[in-house]
């Protein structure tokens, strides 16, 4: 069936079917939608404790419908034969089978963490955060509802604008998929007494690792088929977070779990490289 990357290059495909969208378009698409996302969560009903159930919920409904109006928007300007050609419904196959490759290969870099899960028989549940409606937030409806506006819209009308360039498709919307995540910095500032050097050091570290994982999940939903691969992955980063390495080189057996990292990371590395790049 060849691999992954050979079942997915939709250049050509988007060029004949997708309508012509200029640079300028795309990038205001984008960014429209990026701080939209974020202004959403300081409307006067969306106030509050970001953690409290009543604040959850009604940040979810909201970001929903931004995240329905965005679908409804792109379906209008570039049509339902361009948006299945860059999301790979057309290609159900490729979808499935990048979708196995991507999750595969996410997992892959987490080989440490999840042999010390196993090894010391530590339910996964352990690992996510103890309330209800925070994991699903977390888990469920933000990567939901964040791959949809930025990957499954962002990425589709910049593909459209750049069809002989994946690169521009998914760079633009992982740029501000992370300089979306900075207003955190207001939170934290509003409920903490961090010193504010601590508040920006914090701030430029989301920002750097959601801009990376933004970066990677473009790729993914660009070259690996679709939509569901980019949740899927977005899910298990979500749920795993960063590689523990500190709890691994703190382990009776952190030899072998280190290696077992560095191997996965070697696989992600190359995999990236050589499929995604």
């Amino acid at each position: 069936m060849g691999t992954p990357k050979d079942a997915v290059d939709s250049s050509s495909i988007c060029s004949a079917v997708c309508p012509i969208v200029s640079s300028f378009e795309a990038t205001t698409w984008t960014v429209v939608l990026a701080l939209g996302f974020v202004l959403v969560l300081y409307l006067p009903w969306c106030r509050g404790d970001r953690d409290k159930r009543d604040v959850i919920l009604t940040r979810i409904a909201t970001t929903g419908l931004l995240a329905f109006f965005s679908v409804l928007g792109v379906l209008l300007r570039v049509g339902w034969r361009c948006v299945a050609c860059t999301n790979g419904f057309e290609r159900l196959l490729y979808s499935v089978r990048g979708w196995l490759f991507s999750s595969l290969l996410t997992a892959s870099a987490y080989l440490g963490d999840l042999a010390m899960i196993v090894v010391d028989r530590v339910p996964i549940i352990e690992r996510l955060e103890p309330d209800r409606y925070v994991r699903i937030r977390n888990y469920v409806a933000g990567p939901i509802l964040e791959e949809i506006v930025f990957r499954g819209v962002c990425c589709t009308i910049c593909m459209c604008a750049f069809p002989e360039s994946n690169l521009h498709a998914y760079s633009t919307p992982a740029m501000l998929f992370s300089i979306s995540h900075a207003h955190h910095a207001i939170r934290l500032i509003r409920t903490t007494n961090y010193a504010r050097r601590d508040i920006l050091a914090t701030t430029l570290a989301n920002v750097l690792v959601t801009g990376i994982f933004g970066l990677y999940a473009g790729m993914i939903f660009t070259k690996l088929g679709g939509i569901v691969s980019a949740i899927t992955v977005h899910v298990i980063c979500n749920c795993m977070s960063l590689p523990d390495v500190e709890a691994i080189l703190r382990h009776r057996y952190k030899i072998p779990f280190f290696l077992l990292f560095l191997t996965g990371m070697g696989i992600f590395a190359v995999a990236v490289m050589f499929v995604l790049v």
